[in-house]
């Protein structure tokens, strides 16, 4: 997955998102992928089926970081990769 560096967060130095799974549009299902996030202090995390529309949010966040805390950490099942 390609890793996007975050500049001037104190808690993600880099993201990633990657979509999963089949999506059918005509039911109205919401894109969801999976989210990697690189800490700052170290380690590696994948949220699992976070919404496209998140991403966008986090993107357009004025604090990545807080908005990570608030938005996905602790809300879409997550596994520690490194």
């Amino acid at each position: 997955m390609l890793m996007v560096p975050v500049e001037g967060s104190n808690v993600i130095s880099a993201y990633g998102w990657e979509p999963q799974g089949r999506v059918n549009p005509r039911r109205g299902d919401p894109v969801t992928g999976v989210f990697a996030v690189e800490f700052v202090r170290g380690g590696t995390w994948h949220y699992l089926d976070v919404p496209e529309r998140v991403l966008e949010d986090f993107l357009l966040a004025h604090s990545r970081g807080a908005f990570f805390l608030h938005n996905i950490r602790g809300k879409y099942p997550e596994v520690q990769i490194e």
